[in-house]
Order: structure tokens, then sequence, then C-alpha cells
């Protein structure tokens, strides 16, 4: 078994580094929001502004926005299922935006000025025309001939899972381990993400798409003289989603292996695990409000070394405020995710993620988290998987 670690000469700087690191996140935030209000005539500013209008406000992906003169350039994947009428009445109300020129898949589908709104009875006698140029298509149609598939796409249709200790994105965490006789502070840096490789039209049946998903999870000792690394985990593997509605599910079959640190193997007497499995599980979304997430599902280990238990189990809730402060660029957020492993006799391994992302136009369609955080179960660790630990933190989550 490894020694306890004493805390170093090291702890004190480490402590205020950290201060200093969180100092200048909110640093950065307070500079964000002293510009916002003088940034609503810029023209990055508008096509941020615009984009959370089109994603957030109406669901859409799968878009491109710019400027061609006075005209706000909407170029659509394919048609929506809602008038265009719709579109251009909100993105008309942006300040910033005189005029809106809609594309769907490249080919003009409408236009229209600021003075050229069209009236009420115009905008109800649109939604009857929806399955034409200046509409979308009725809820039950069939894709038009000019819906297309996506290839390469940036969006993935079901969303990360903001509390799964092991979902692939960018962060740094601070992390303090309690009650741990061999980790006291350590830090994790992760990076991965998941992509689109295919997306279907959207039809009566919904919509579908064939993705992956990659990432690297590893976990540095900072009460070390050299930070040594302690482990890293490495994930990839292939998803299958449909969306329909409010539901969204996926399908996933992934790697993953664990390593341990060379320096931190050679100050350590520790027996290594050389883990390594596959996992095919199925996960089902459900967002009944633009505030509240629920989701749920299971998987089984198909191959592993060592040869574990198969069964798994995970559920969770994430709550998003409907209301943003800070000029509106500041929105509260929690998320718990649970998982119960055969492997440990079905007990609970609970994430508990409690924070706030900036939502600035600037980002665009990126979103910055931070997030404190409190886990207590299995470690997610896999050269550690047989033991139960404790940790608190506090992180920075990109996503792109």
């Amino acid at each position: 078994m490894l020694s306890r670690r004493k805390l170093g000469s090291q702890a004190g700087s480490a402590e205020w580094r950290g201060i200093a690191f969180l100092a200048a996140v909110f640093s950065v935030f307070a500079l964000f929001a002293s510009q916002a209000s003088h940034a609503s005539q810029n023209p990055d500013f508008v096509l941020g502004y615009v984009t959370g209008v089109l994603e957030r406000s109406h669901g859409l992906l799968g878009f491109d926005v710019g400027f061609e003169g006075e005209f706000l350039v909407v170029d659509l994947a394919r048609k929506p299922g809602m008038p265009l009428d719709t579109i251009e009445r909100a993105l008309l109300e942006i300040d910033g935006v005189e005029a809106v020129r809609i594309q769907v898949a490249g080919v003009f589908a409408s236009e229209k000025r600021q003075t050229e709104r069209p009236p009420v009875d115009e905008a109800i006698l649109g939604k009857s025309e929806a399955g034409g140029a200046d509409g979308g298509t009725d809820e039950g149609d069939e894709p038009s001939d000019d819906a297309k598939y996506d290839f390469i796409s940036p969006y993935q249709m079901f969303d990360s899972l903001i509390a799964d200790p092991r979902w692939p994105h960018f962060s740094v965490i601070h992390q303090w381990y309690l009650d741990e006789d061999e980790l006291g502070r350590v830090g994790s840096a992760n990076f991965g993400e998941s992509f689109s490789l295919v997306r279907s039209p959207e039809n009566r049946f919904g919509q579908w798409e064939v993705g992956f998903q990659a990432g690297v999870f590893s976990v540095f000792d900072l009460q070390a003289d050299s930070n040594d690394l302690v482990n890293s985990d490495f994930l990839i593997g292939l998803t299958a989603t449909h969306h329909y509605g409010d539901f969204t599910s996926m399908i996933r079959l992934y790697h993953q292996s664990s390593h341990l640190g060379d320096e931190f193997l050679l100050r350590n007497p520790v027996d290594r695990v050389n883990l390594s499995f596959e996992v095919l599980d199925l996960l089902v979304s459900y967002d009944p409000t633009s505030w509240l997430r629920l989701y749920g599902g299971g998987g089984v280990i198909v191959h592993r070394e060592p040869r574990l238990d198969r069964g798994i189990l995970q559920s969770g809730i994430e709550l998003r405020s409907p209301v943003a402060f800070g000029q509106g660029f500041i929105r509260p957020l929690a998320a718990l995710d649970m998982q119960f492993r055969e492997e440990s006799d079905w007990d609970l391994d609970a994430s508990l993620r409690v924070g706030f992302q900036i939502e600035h136009p600037y980002l665009r369609r990126s979103e910055i988290q931070v997030l404190a955080e409190f886990y207590r179960g299995r470690s997610p660790n896999g050269q550690f998987f047989e033991r139960r630990i404790e940790t608190a933190g506090i992180g920075l989550h990109l996503g792109f």
C-alpha cells in the first residue's frame, strides 16, 4: 500500500495559485460584463445574440449566420418546423438587425426588412403555408427535396451530462480528497468532445445521428514536488442518437483504459492494474422545459480486464435557471449524476455540481461553466476503481 503523503513546502504557494486562478476567472467575467453595454452594435455581438435566439428560443441547430451588407443572412441546413416569418420577426427585434434574409441549404427562401414586417393576419397565413418557400414543414410531413444530411457537424443532439465525471469535455478542476490516505490535493485536467459524423433531416419519425466521443481524464498530485501524474483514463466510442419531441436517446459503445503515471509509480509501491473494458449502454434524456432535464439508462460491460461484474445503471437531473443574471450573462445551474455498478454491489456513486454558466454573445456557441463539485462513491480513476472516495472541488468547464 502507499504511504500517507504529508503536506509539502509547496502547499501554501499552491493555495495562492488556486486563489489567483479563480480571481482571473472572475476578472475575465467582469471584463465581459463591463463591455456589454457598449457592444450591442458590434457585429460579433449581434451574431452571437442571433445564435442564442435561434438555438435557445427556436431550438434550431445546423445553421450559419453572417452579414452581407445590411442583411443578416441565416443559412439553415433544413426547413424548420415553424413558419420562417416567426423566425424573421424574432430576429428583426434584435438591436443591430435591420434586414433578414433566410436561406435553406443555400437556397433563397425569404427576405424581410424592419419596414416590411407583416401584420398579424399575414403571420397566421404563413402558418397555413408552412410547406411553401416561406414556411417550414408541418408536423408529420416528409422532408422536402432540398432537405439534406449534415456531415461532420460540431453539434451533437445528445447534450453533455454536466455532472458525469467521465463525460468527454474540456475542464480543469482543483480537487481536495477527504479522509484519503494517499492523496490530499489534486488537479484534474481533462479534454475531449462529442462530434456528429452524419445527421439526418427531420421528419415525422424524428431525427437520427451517428457520432463519436473521445476524451482523456488525468489526475495530478499537487502535493508532490513535481506535481506527479497519478492516473490517466482514455475513452473513445461510437454513438447512435435519436431525437423526437422532448426525448433524446443515445446508444453508445465505448472503450476505456487506464494508466498510472510514471513518476507516481516510481515514488509509490502500488500494485498496477491493467484496467481495460468496453461498455454498451443506452441513455434517454427528457427535457420537459428549457430549465429541467431528466435522464436515465443503463449498460453492460461486454469485455473487461480484469474480470469485472457487468451491470451499470445511471440516472440524473439537471437544472438551469430560466433567468440569467448580471445583465443576462450569468445563468445558475445545478446537476446531480447517480451511477450504480454491480461491481460495487450497486452502491451509489453520486456526483453533484453547482455553479453558473457564462453566456456572453462574444462566446457564440461555446460554453464556459464555473462549477463547485462534490463526489462520493467508487473512484472514477481507473487504477483505483476498487476504492471508495469523497472529493470536493471547483473547476472551469468548456464546451464547444
